[in-house]
């Protein structure tokens, strides 16, 4: 498993970043996805910064539009792994320690995932309470919209550079690593946000649910493969105005 070769590129160390602290993140097969992460290929969106942008009522952009402090480098995923984990007690199945969780959702237009920031608000909620748990201070969300370099304004004809394009297509070819990851945390959001109506949408968008889509039926697989059940939580189970911890909110997303 893995994206590629799993020598480090750059980014990887920074000054204080140790040689025992790499290690630690290669036990819990962070290697895996150093070469995508180190080369720009895929960003991942810190999820504080997530839930700040709900919480003042924001709306997800595109991955080249979004501000430096919305994303953690690899040297961030790498601190953070080493944290708050005690290496030599772990259980590493028993509850979420490795600080990367991979999005897996039926975008709700063609152009835009989110475009009122209704299902940003709902993941919000899920990532509060996975931090809530205190086994990392940072975690990294893998959000394809944001994570991976799209076509900035297809309708007007602003698409990405070639560049651009290759590193798109080697974030794809690293998603199965993400999601059926033993180590990563998996937030299906299987259920519309209360408001959307799929007889309002637009001619041609994909209004088939969750269950019926090629790409959310992939990842709900991938993530089966490998993982303990409290590694993939159901956040369409979620119950509106219900505030979460992290058990709380394991118990209703596993069921």
């Amino acid at each position: 498993m893995g994206c590629g070769t799993s020598k480090p590129g750059p980014g990887t160390r920074k000054p204080g970043l140790t040689d025992e602290e790499l290690k630690n993140w290669r036990e819990f097969g962070g290697g895996d996805l150093e070469p995508v992460l180190a080369n720009g290929a895929v960003a991942l969106l810190d999820a504080q910064w997530i839930i700040s942008h709900a919480e003042a009522g924001g709306v997800l952009t595109h991955r080249q539009a979004l501000p430096d402090e919305a994303l953690l480098s690899l040297a961030d995923l790498i601190e953070a792994t080493n944290e708050n984990v005690d290496f030599r007690s772990r259980e590493l199945s028993a509850a979420p320690s490795f600080p990367v969780a991979a999005l897996s959702y039926p975008w709700l237009t063609k152009d835009h995932p989110d475009p009122c920031g209704a299902n940003l608000a709902r993941v919000a909620r899920a990532l509060k309470a996975l931090l809530s748990l205190g086994h990392y201070s940072r975690l990294g969300v893998f959000w394809d919209f944001g994570s991976l370099h799209q076509h900035p304004d297809p309708t007007n004809g602003i698409m990405r550079t070639e560049e651009q394009n290759a590193l798109f297509k080697q974030g794809l070819g690293c998603l199965g690593t993400l999601y059926s990851h033993p180590q990563t945390t998996v937030l299906r959001l299987t259920s519309f946000p209360d408001g959307h109506e799929t007889e309002d949408q637009a001619e041609g968008t994909n209004v088939a649910k969750y269950v019926d889509r090629g790409w959310c039926a992939t990842e709900s697989a991938w993530s089966s493969l490998t993982k303990a059940g409290a590694l993939s939580l159901d956040l369409g189970l979620m119950r509106d105005g219900e505030e979460y911890d992290y058990y709380s909110l394991r118990h209703e997303c596993t069921r």
